[in-house]
């Protein structure tokens, strides 16, 4: 839509030559965005000029025949333009220039009767209403006067935040304590998320395909044996578990494979702290997992199958490439050990 609007002001003389004139257009409602604003100031004399100019927009001309300014004046610098009637709305509850920067701020409500405006301080997020608008005087200061009602707002506990509709409707349950064997700070998101869903028994594993009805023999690929379930894959068959047993004495733990979910609570356990030991576990079975699913995958769909000392290899050259780029580990003898256990570079170290 094309708005063409032409103020007629009379012979008010309120510019002069070499004046500035800055205009702004905006719907208080938001009714319309302006996409393109043009201005063009035209004298009655001479009147070719003007004569000209009316000729071309006469017939999309919304003439205002305004006559006296001091209606629209807030400031002696300001104007508020408008063909309704909120300038006199904020000369009625004096509002000045300040005053309308303000408002422009504000949140509109949908309501027609009642407009209801949404002002969100930076420090107490509060329900502004028209009629706590109307009781900012224009003799003080506006900054004083927000901050007076903050304040009583705040002291009659009217605060809104954020927080509350999203508790009220979202899913809340208890803290896993293996959360920081899964989610540290330098996890692998691919091979975190694939072991986050096997920790939550969510992983298409074939015992729980052959329950829905897809498929009708659940026996696992990696052991022909026995039915494919999380328990089983991660570590009960004989290829997982001596993938996994490998891993276990390269991290310096001499013990028994368990069930991946008596494994993590173990490494929460003894293996806490920021540390290259720490880190090098939590990696490992991550990456573990990953490779383990995703040979198992790779052998369903693909036909292919490896074997568990190529899955080692895989697993143990992606973990000594990450841990290689890391560039602030603590210098220290155990460290040192591990990174040659390890094949990682010394450069890992700090300053050095």
């Amino acid at each position: 839509m094309v708005w063409l609007s032409h103020w007629k002001i009379g012979n008010q003389i309120i510019l002069e030559a070499g004046d500035e004139v800055n205009v702004s257009a905006g719907s208080a409602k938001d009714l319309w965005l302006a996409e393109e604003i043009g201005v063009d100031i035209v004298y009655d004399e001479p009147e070719e000029k003007g004569s000209q100019h009316h000729k071309a927009y006469t017939r999309h001309q919304n003439v205002t025949n305004v006559g006296d300014l001091s209606e629209y004046q807030f400031t002696p610098d300001y104007y508020h333009l408008c063909h309704h009637g909120n300038h006199q709305e904020y000369h009625q509850y004096g509002i000045g220039i300040e005053g309308f920067g303000f408002l422009e701020k504000i949140i509109f409500g949908e309501s027609e009767d009642i407009a209801v405006r949404r002002w969100f301080a930076r420090k107490e997020r509060v329900l502004l209403t028209y009629e706590d608008s109307a009781s900012f005087t224009e003799e003080e200061e506006w900054s004083a006067d927000i901050e007076r009602f903050l304040l009583s707002r705040a002291n009659e506990k009217e605060l809104f935040a954020s927080i509350e509709p999203w508790n009220a409707f979202r899913f809340s349950a208890p803290k896993v304590d293996w959360h920081k064997v899964v989610w540290f700070k330098h996890h692998v998101l691919r091979w975190a998320i694939v072991q986050w869903l096997c920790i939550l028994g969510r992983l298409a594993t074939k015992d729980r395909l052959h329950r829905w009805g897809v498929i009708d023999c659940a026996t696992g690929v990696l052991c022909t044996t026995f039915d494919e379930s999380h328990e089983h894959l991660f570590f009960g068959c004989p290829f997982s578990t001596s993938v996994w047993q490998y891993f276990l004495v390269k991290n310096s733990i001499h013990r028994p494979c368990f069930p991946l979910l008596n494994e993590i609570q173990w490494i929460n356990v003894h293996r806490g702290g920021a540390n290259l030991q720490t880190l090098l576990v939590k990696l490992s079975c991550a990456a573990v997992v990953y490779h383990l699913w995703r040979e198992r995958n790779t052998h369903i769909f693909q036909g292919m199958s490896s074997t568990p000392d190529q899955i080692i290899s895989v697993v143990a050259s992606d973990i000594r490439g990450y841990v290689s780029s890391c560039r602030n580990i603590r210098k220290s003898d155990v460290n040192r050990l591990l990174c040659l256990t390890w094949n990682i570079s010394g450069r890992v170290f700090v300053n050095s």
